[in-house]
């Protein structure tokens, strides 16, 4: 199980509770926008199925690891999702 830092951007009132109870379901609320989510390696691609229903054009998700698990690239994404690039590592 990895610990990640998720951030979201979301534009519009009505998503923003939506995205908000999600992440709720991986973790605990730090604040408004910020969670921290605990995934198995098989949760990412359902998180972000689950989140494609919801994310506009102009939304943002971020996902920060902060575990101990070695150095692993920040998972960034917004939808729509290119599927030549599914995620961006930053």
């Amino acid at each position: 199980m990895s610990q990640y830092l998720a951030t979201y951007d979301i534009a519009e009132d009505r998503r923003r509770p939506r995205v908000s109870r999600l992440l709720a379901n991986y973790g605990q609320r730090l604040q408004r926008s910020v969670f921290v989510i605990q995934l198995d390696h098989d949760d990412l691609p359902e998180l972000r199925r689950e989140l494609g229903g919801i994310l506009a054009a102009s939304d943002s998700i971020a996902l920060v690891p902060v575990d101990d698990r070695g150095s692993r690239p920040t998972i960034t994404w917004q939808r729509p999702v290119d599927t030549a690039c599914a995620v961006r590592l930053i």
